[in-house]
């Protein structure tokens, strides 16, 4: 379902739900019985087969040959089908990660859970588990995949508690059970636990972890697990509102209201001051940071200089609601709570304890050296990795840059190193080159799309016209540059803007699947035009094939595509020099194609195929368009 037709949905159901709630929950209420009725079907349509056979070996009392073959060729598709079916209703999902924490060692914590579970009525908790990220979240995991028999983790960040005060996380934690409360009714709360099992288990679907459940069940799941998500869409925002409400109950408005900002102010202020500086130390440093949430815990207890509370706040309540997320926008809660947004401070500074000092105590600073040694234990390798590559990057940069000092460097290797200087030294390094490259050639796809991501995240609009020119020239890059736009939009509140460049990319993306597919394969029906390529570059590609012996001579074509005939797609034909493989297609033949498809540094897409017996007519259509013949 695409962005437009999920819009219109949702419009039409925020209708129904406001003028006949009822009969949108009934509906809601259908949809949701049907993912379970087509369960039920295909057990029924498996028993009936099954049925029949045990009646024909029990009562039939003939058996021969023909029928015990009936039995068999029935009998291993039916096996399959439902252990395929099992897979499904029994479908393992994976646990939540984090350090579980005991009621011995966090007595307070516990007591706070308690105390909020008990006055909303919910369910218990089974395991509480302390994160490294800034959140707080009520995960059900069902023990019986779409059985159900719900298993309830609570997962409390560590950074989030460092952040707020007691009464603060109260509000959030009032927030997280208010979505399986006894007041939020049984029928909203089983909407919302059915939601995340269904997202569980398309997804499970989607990453090919489903095994033989698949082949069943993966085309209507993937139409109606969607689908039920889009038409709950309404029913799960305002669970959202509800769960605010809660908060407000439990914790009262004030600490909802701090507790909002805090949360979206602080975590900006971690991703954007603390996170990206560390990840940028794999430059120099050749080990991770050996106790990341230790320092991380030092930089949130810090006060926020005023005038970056106050831009981060804007940003914050500047975003809307949207619905790539059932979550509000942080101004759309404030006033859902009562919160008149004309009176928020520029930042509301706490004035209680801090949270997980209180709550975690004498365990706070082991369990925050277990986090920084999961942290190490995680990211060592790629840290490692990113840190040689980093270095041979860094290398090939000083190269260019002295290289620079005494000539004018390539195109191409101009680009090369206002990249490699984004990379390394930072953007406002890169600027400077990126202007230069451009002075020199305007049209360069690299250095446009560069340049408008970097002025964009500056807040310069200045870089839609750079992003503009690239994807015009690249039909490769168009989505990528429609999600940076539309992120850009998104962030400054011009939904119009987002989506149109969602709609783009979504229009966008079908072209591309008509190319790919117009591009996977090459037959003798298909229309052939000259290559249309230079001399300079159809000899380099000579030299490279005569390095092969075995090849007698190469055709090189360009294959006729209607979907971005801007971008070629050649094929380049060979021929072997005739031996006892040529014709049969023979192991050195698949071999050949292999070590071409490795090794050569064709123009643009190229298709490298052998013209061999199985493919004559083909051969014949290479041959018949003029200079296709580039190497004898």
């Amino acid at each position: 379902m695409n962005s437009e037709a999920l819009a219109s949905l949702v419009g039409k159901l925020e209708i129904l739900a406001r003028e006949r709630p009822n009969r949108y929950k009934i509906q809601v209420a259908i949809l949701a019985f049907l993912g379970y009725a087509y369960i039920l079907l295909v057990l029924v349509a498996l028993a009936i087969p099954i049925a029949l056979l045990i009646a024909l070996i029990i009562y039939g009392r003939v058996i021969n040959a023909a029928i015990v073959k009936f039995i068999l060729v029935l009998s291993i598709p039916v096996f399959l089908i439902l252990r395929s079916l099992w897979d499904t209703l029994t479908m393992k999902f994976p646990r939540p990660k984090g350090l579980e924490l005991s009621r011995a060692e966090t007595p307070r914590l516990f007591e706070a859970i308690d105390r909020v579970k008990v006055s909303l009525r919910c369910p218990p908790v089974d395991r509480v588990l302390l994160t490294g990220d800034y959140n707080a979240a009520i995960v059900q995991i069902p023990r019986l995949g779409l059985l159900g028999w719900e298993e309830n983790y609570l997962l409390i960040g560590l950074p989030l508690l460092q952040s707020l005060t007691v009464r603060e996380f109260t509000s959030v934690l009032a927030h997280e059970f208010g979505h399986l409360s006894g007041n939020h009714g049984r029928f909203q709360g089983w909407i919302y636990r059915l939601r995340r099992t269904w997202a569980l288990l398309f997804d499970r679907m989607a990453g090919g972890r489903g095994q033989g459940s698949n082949a069943l069940f993966e085309r209507f799941f993937a139409w109606y697990i969607p689908f039920f998500s889009a038409y709950s869409f309404v029913l799960a925002r305002a669970d959202e509102y509800e769960a605010d409400r809660c908060a407000v109950s439990i914790a009262g408005r004030d600490a909802t209201t701090s507790a909002l900002i805090e949360v979206n102010v602080r975590s900006r202020r971690a991703d954007n001051d603390f996170w990206k500086p560390l990840y940028q130390r794999v430059i120099e440093e050749a080990d991770p940071p050996r106790q990341p949430f230790t320092d991380l815990g030092n930089f949130l207890r810090t006060e926020i200089p005023p005038e970056r509370a106050r831009e981060l706040l804007e940003q914050a309540l500047a975003l809307p609601t949207d619905l790539a997320d059932t979550h509000p926008c942080l101004s759309d809660r404030l006033r859902a709570i009562g919160c008149n947004l004309e009176t928020i401070p520029t930042f509301l500074f706490p004035t209680g304890e801090n949270a997980a000092d209180y709550l975690l105590g004498d365990f706070l600073p082991s369990s925050i050296e277990r986090l920084n040694e999961d942290w190490q234990t995680a990211i060592s390798f790629r840290w490692k990795e990113e840190h040689a590559r980093s270095r041979e990057v860094l290398r090939r940069l000083e190269e260019l840059d002295r290289q620079s000092a005494y000539r004018t460097l390539l195109i191409e290797e101009a680009w090369e190193r206002a990249s490699l200087t984004g990379q390394i030294r930072g953007d406002e390094s890169a600027l400077p080159l990126l202007r230069s490259l451009l002075q020199r050639d305007p049209g360069h796809v690299g250095a446009n799309f560069l340049l408008g991501q970097i002025l964009l995240s500056r807040g310069d609009v200045t870089g839609i016209e750079y992003l503009e020119s690239a994807m015009a020239k690249n039909p490769a890059i168009v989505i990528e540059g429609c999600q940076i736009l539309a992120n850009f939009f998104y962030e400054r509140g011009n939904m119009d803007e987002v989506h149109r460049y969602r709609e783009r990319a979504e229009i966008h993306y079908g072209a591309l699947q008509r190319a790919n597919a117009e591009r996977a394969n090459v037959t003798a029906n298909d229309r052939f035009l000259p290559h249309d390529l230079s001399i300079e570059t159809v000899n380099a590609l000579c030299r490279q094939l005569s390095t092969h012996p075995e090849i007698r001579a190469a055709y090189l074509v360009r294959k006729a595509v209607e979907t971005f005939p801007e971008m070629p797609f050649y094929v380049l034909g060979i021929v072997r020099h005739r031996g006892a493989f040529e014709w049969n297609g023979g192991a050195p033949d698949i071999g050949l194609v292999k070590r071409l498809a490795e090794t050569l540094q064709c123009p643009g897409q190229t298709w490298i195929v052998l013209l061999n017996s199985s493919n004559r007519r083909l051969a014949r259509s290479l041959r018949d368009v003029n200079n296709s013949a580039i190497y004898s």
